[in-house]
């Protein structure tokens, strides 16, 4: 889906996991977003690979509800975008749950990775590639 109102539906995530956080957790849900660089190549197997991921750690760790996640690209380059991932999960009856949430974010980073996504920040990444190449 592409337009202004992804656009829109797009920075409302931003505001909802970044803003409301807090509030989120009293309701037993927790969320984060974290953002990758990643060639052209690679944005669709990312994506795909990262959920997969994120769905199959979830379950591992005994998380009883689907985890909410959402792709956002936010930059276009040359040699390829910006993508952030959201993601969420309730925690109900899970002991640790910023332990479960922290092992399934490094399982979905190290997707990144394999997927040959950055952990860096973008910026950083795409001026340093325009500045070598």
């Amino acid at each position: 889906m592409i337009g202004s109102e992804n656009g829109l539906r797009g920075y409302f995530l931003t505001f909802a996991i970044a803003y409301l956080r807090d509030l989120s957790m009293t309701y037993s849900f927790i969320a984060e977003s974290f953002e990758t660089s990643v060639p052209w190549s690679n944005v669709l197997s990312l994506c795909t690979n990262v959920r997969a991921r994120i769905e199959k750690d979830c379950k591992e760790r005994g998380i009883k509800h689907k985890p909410f996640i959402s792709f956002r690209l936010t930059q276009v380059y040359e040699t390829g975008a910006t993508i952030y991932v959201y993601f969420g999960f309730r925690y109900d009856g899970l002991k640790d749950p910023v332990a479960d949430y922290s092992y399934v974010e490094d399982g979905a980073r190290d997707e990144v990775m394999k997927c040959g996504g950055s952990i860096s920040h973008h910026h950083g990444i795409f001026i340093l590639c325009f500045i070598i190449c």
